[in-house]
């Protein structure tokens, strides 16, 4: 029971710990709770890798199977229980009064000079061999076992007379992918080793080198992997039995194992099938299946075949090659053969592809041409940001012509991005995201209250490091330094602390004299600067030079003020057509006023010769929604609160200098905000994968129209006060997935439906499911709890009064 109350404690919940200790007997559930997770590792988050990971087979379906979206190792082996005497090899028996009942956890004897037992594993990694022996010796004798992997030597102990539990380490250098033998050698400390037993058996050895054996545990060595693992896959709360021991799935008739996969070329499916135990009424044969669904509808199945109860494992296969290419689901079916309700328990060895040679020669990912490296090196970097930027509203995106002439000039002479997505859809986030190139859940600030973990590297840190000046002018509270995000840069200017306009929330003609004073500052070292501009974000009140532009006969009371936009976020206010048509046009006024004084900054910069020379990007931290989507909580008004197109597109523009890469180009390749420093350090020539992180150089799309990005990957903000529970999106292609953190999913084709009015959820489960694993598989989140622990906190009270008040102009404390 303490093993039930371990996985409770360690973030299992106590619903499936009840449920388990209701089927099985204790010893049995504890074999379940003691599992660690399959597909861990560090960088990038779980699941990261291949469509189908790697291991014995380069498509190990094993590897990542999933039951109710969750999966777990079995890496103890209680030896005495009838369902794992499969993994016994050599040198044991058992005693006589052993009941032959499932579930039952009986003593074993190791009653032959040495014993083994193997262990299916696909990660290469330290492990930590843990087991309990007591040795049945003499008075007075010095006994000892002598332990190794795969043949070499590990260590030797010597046993007392008594239970102990002994631990040697499974170095990564001895391991292999698939079965691992850990050998036994039993031996007496003062008699010669090479001296014969009795008869070859220890049982009736005059020296009674009999040991008597019980858990054999496995466990990674590193306790922060072995803790993320425990955290991040449980079990499955419905019942269903699933057990992945690396290459090897067990499953009791009745649960639903399924999994979702584009098919290789040539492939077949593979495995191996043994009918392990069934129940009280002894089924003499259980049947296995495996039926595969296309996206189109289409079932069919793959191989059914009747296994007789403990015979040798069959092999199997099934040929796939007429759906290469498409995504479709397999489920795998056990059930009794003669039709009985009676359970049987079965494992699917090794269950993978073959004939995925044909998917490793994959074309050679761009590079920079080596002239354009070598007149890019150590260029200055400008880095503009627009607070709550809807690319649609911008003329050169298709929004209002004219409105953004500035912006389009930088079209037309750079690259511009049409499918640029921010990591979140609201600020702290998505900021933190760019600034060190990682997923929220990895570098921890996603509210007023978080801030950047410390062991997290922020870009800024790495400019610094190859030589350059950094600097930041800031004009919103939501990239302050109290969220840590001021590290790398050697100057910091915070303009919301001394604002013209009230509340110290900036007008975009502030950042201009204070970029020049850093410009004219500079010395030989190049320089990277951050510049992070309110503008078009709430409130939508530009100088009195461009307030009623447009719609100016508007007779309704709704303004673009921070207290009637959360009015109308919080269902307050209910805006007719009329009113959310003029919000659009005071957020366009905005958005006019802010592109007037990005052509003044240009202008600025071209008199201090630094335009000419600079890597120049243009982006958002998020888009801007109008009621587009209204959600049940919160309206669709503004951001923060979805993740629909209005508010998780950016805009992306990037100009080189001089006559160097694309320009007047547009590029339909998926973008990421997590992409963006990478991207400029790849380009001014520092190392873009010097560091760990989930963002990719997209600098060789200047050159080629060749796309590099494959998916990507944002979340809205978090309404629950204590754990980080989103609305997660994943985009592969034209296909965009919605998961929210209760049990609402959606599924959108872009190419026909960029509005993402039609959800095509239920009539492509196959898609929505294929969607839903790639989503678990690159994020790591579990996602029917959707939560992730243990995020950085700061105290709200350290805030400043200038902080405060511009957080509160800004709309973010109107639930406070």
């Amino acid at each position: 029971m303490k093993v039930l109350q371990f996985f409770c404690q360690s973030g299992g919940d106590k619903r499936t710990a009840r449920s388990l200790e209701s089927k099985v007997k204790p010893s049995a559930a504890a074999l379940l709770l003691l599992a660690a997770a399959a597909c861990g590792g560090d960088e990038p988050p779980l699941y990261e890798g291949p469509d189908l990971g790697a291991s014995a087979h380069d498509y190990s379906i094993a590897a990542e199977f999933q039951n109710a979206d969750r999966a777990w190792d079995l890496d103890v082996l209680q030896p005495g229980r009838l369902s794992h005497r499969r993994f016994l090899k050599d040198g044991w028996s058992f005693p006589g009064n052993a009941k032959p009942v499932e579930g039952d956890i009986v003593s074993l004897w190791a009653d032959e000079l040495t014993s083994a037992v193997e262990f299916w594993w696909t990660e290469l990694s330290d492990r930590k061999l843990t087991f309990q022996a007591f040795p049945k010796k003499r008075e007075g004798e010095k006994q000892s076992v002598r332990v190794s992997l795969n043949g070499e030597f590990i260590g030797e102990s010597e046993l007392d007379q008594k239970w102990q539990a002994l631990s040697f380490r499974l170095p990564a250098a001895l391991q292999r992918q698939g079965f691992n033998r850990i050998g036994f050698e039993y031996a007496y400390l003062d008699r010669p080793r090479d001296e014969p037993p009795v008869n070859g058996k220890l049982s009736s050895d005059h020296r009674r080198l009999a040991v008597s054996m019980h858990s054999i545990a496995i466990e990674p060595v590193d306790e922060a992997v072995a803790r993320r693992r425990a955290e991040a896959l449980k079990l499955s709360p419905s019942g269903s039995r699933l057990v992945l021991n690396r290459l090897t799935v067990e499953q009791v008739s009745g649960s639903q194992l399924a999994y979702h996969l584009k098919v290789p070329p040539s492939a077949s499916l593979e495995t191996s099938l043994l009918y392990i135990d069934g129940g009280s009424k002894q089924p003499e044969q259980a049947t296995f299946r495996v039926r595969l669904t296309s996206s189109e509808g289409a079932s069919a199945v793959l191989l059914e075949e009747s296994v007789p109860y403990r015979e040798e494992r069959n092999d199997v296969e099934a040929d796939l090659s007429a759906y290469a290419g498409q995504i479709v689901r397999l489920d795998f079916e056990l059930e009794a053969a003669d039709g009985s309700k009676e359970p049987v328990l079965g494992a699917w060895i090794a269950p993978g592809m073959d004939g995925a040679e044909a998917t490793k020669s994959e074309p050679a990912k761009p590079v920079i041409p080596a002239a354009a490296q070598e007149k890019l090196k150590h260029r200055p970097v400008v880095m503009v940001l627009l607070d709550a930027l809807s690319p649609s509203f911008l003329s050169c995106y298709g929004g209002r012509e004219g409105l953004t002439p500035n912006i389009d000039r930088m079209a037309s002479e750079g690259v511009r991005f049409n499918n640029a997505w921010a990591q979140a859809t609201y600020t702290i986030a998505s900021v933190s995201s760019t600034l060190t190139s990682n997923y929220t859940w990895k570098h921890s600030s996603w509210k007023e209250s978080t801030k950047v973990l410390d062991d997290v590297k922020r870009w800024p840190e790495h400019f610094d490091a190859a030589g350059y000046r950094t600097a930041a002018v800031v004009c919103s509270p939501n990239g302050a330094s109290r969220l840590g995000l001021e590290r790398g840069f050697e100057t910091y200017k915070e303009l919301f602390t001394s604002a013209i306009r009230e509340k110290g929330v900036p007008y975009a003609e502030e950042v201009i004299p204070a970029v020049e004073a850093i410009v004219k500052q500079g010395d030989e070292r190049p320089l990277f600067l951050w510049i992070h501009i309110i503008e078009p974000h709430e409130p939508y009140h530009p100088p009195e030079s461009w307030r009623g532009r447009f719609g100016g006969d508007y007779k309704g009371d709704v303004t673009g003020d921070d207290e009637t936009l959360w009015n109308i976020r919080r269902r307050d206010i209910a805006p007719s057509e009329e009113d959310i048509a003029h919000l659009r046009h005071e957020y366009e006024e905005n958005l006019g006023y802010v592109d007037e004084m990005l052509g003044k900054m240009r202008g600025s910069l071209e008199q201090l010769g630094l335009w000419d020379e600079a890597v120049f990007f243009l982006f958002s931290d998020h888009g801007e929604g109008f009621m587009q989507h209204d959600g049940e909580v919160f309206s669709g008004m503004g951001h923060g609160s979805t993740v629909y197109e209005e508010m998780v597109q950016i805009p992306l523009i990037v100009n080189l200098p001089g006559d160097l890469g694309r320009t007047g180009e547009v590029s339909d390749s998926l973008a990421a905000g997590i992409d963006l420093l990478p991207t400029a350090a790849d380009l001014v020539g520092i190392d873009p994968d010097q560091v760990g992180s989930n963002g990719i150089s997209l600098a060789a799309e200047f050159f080629t129209e060749t796309g590099v990005r494959d998916y990507v990957i944002s979340h809205s903000a978090s309404f629950d006060s204590a754990k980080f529970l989103p609305a997660l999106t994943l985009r592969v292609g034209d296909l965009k997935y919605v998961h929210t953190s209760g049990e609402g999913f959606e599924l959108y084709d872009l190419s026909k439906d960029p509005g993402e009015l039609n959800n095509l959820a239920d009539e492509q489960p196959v898609l929505a499911g294929w969607m839903r694993h790639q989503l678990r598989r690159r994020s790591g989140f579990n996602l029917d709890e959707g939560g992730v622990a243990g995020l950085s906190e700061i105290d709200l009270e350290n805030m400043t009064e200038q902080e405060r008040a511009a957080l509160d102009a800004l709309g973010y404390l109107g639930d406070k």
